[in-house]
């Protein structure tokens, strides 16, 4: 998603490729350039309907080692005066052994938001509870890049004390709503289980785009 959202890291925009299948993704500074072999496609493109779409394969991965990263990011961000309050929280995520259980529910909202977005500007929130409230997590952080934005809770042992061993009803924090809702639509939001510690070697993600118009170059 940071490819096709142009998201630049240490090296730039990252470049989507399976040499072995012959295709690739990858941004020319302005947009994005995409290559196939003719004889084993793997774009779909409906010039009646204006869409581009593909199937990607994502690499192996461990969904609470993915958890984790998203939690360190909030713990990153937190003032020192607060660290005291996620002591386990932090040992939990410096464990390299992703078997060991931490907490029984650990929501994660993903947001989309359709249309074209600032691909220059990366937001990370942290909000914390506020009293006299008691039946929410203590701690949340929101991360927002490109199209995505993700609302993962900080647990805190400490904090969290009132509403462990109850069954979490949560709010999605609201997002902006896009340029134009009647042509990309507004933003949709699902909740995603990370806590999985068995290795993921065959998660599809499926890609979806709209496009203007179509040149065609070549010899007749």
């Amino acid at each position: 998603m940071r490819a096709f959202s142009r998201i630049k890291g240490k090296k730039g925009v990252p470049t989507l490729k399976n040499e072995k299948e012959g295709w690739r993704i990858k941004s020319d500074g302005t947009g994005l350039r995409m290559t196939e072999c003719e004889s084993n496609p793997k774009f779909k493109v409906d010039i009646e309907k204006r869409q581009f779409s593909l199937q990607l394969k994502r690499d192996p991965y461990t969904p609470v080692a993915v958890l984790k990263a998203l939690v360190r990011v909030g713990l990153i961000l937190l003032p020192n005066d607060e660290l005291a309050n996620f002591a386990e929280t932090l040992e939990w995520v410096r464990n390299r052994d992703h078997t060991q259980p931490f907490v029984s529910e650990f929501p994660v909202f993903q947001t989309f938001q359709p249309g074209p977005m600032p691909n220059d500007l990366i937001v990370a929130m942290l909000m914390r509870r506020q009293p006299p409230s008691v039946d929410v997590p203590y701690a949340f952080l929101v991360l927002a890049y490109g199209n995505e934005v993700y609302q993962v809770f900080l647990p805190s042992p400490r904090k969290d004390r009132t509403i462990h061993g109850q069954k979490l009803s949560l709010p999605a924090f609201p997002t902006p709503l896009g340029l134009d809702l009647e042509r990309f639509g507004r933003p949709s939001t699902r909740l995603i289980d990370l806590c999985g510690r068995d290795t993921v070697t065959d998660d599809v993600h499926p890609i979806s785009m709209g496009f203007e118009s179509v040149e065609v170059h070549g010899s007749p």
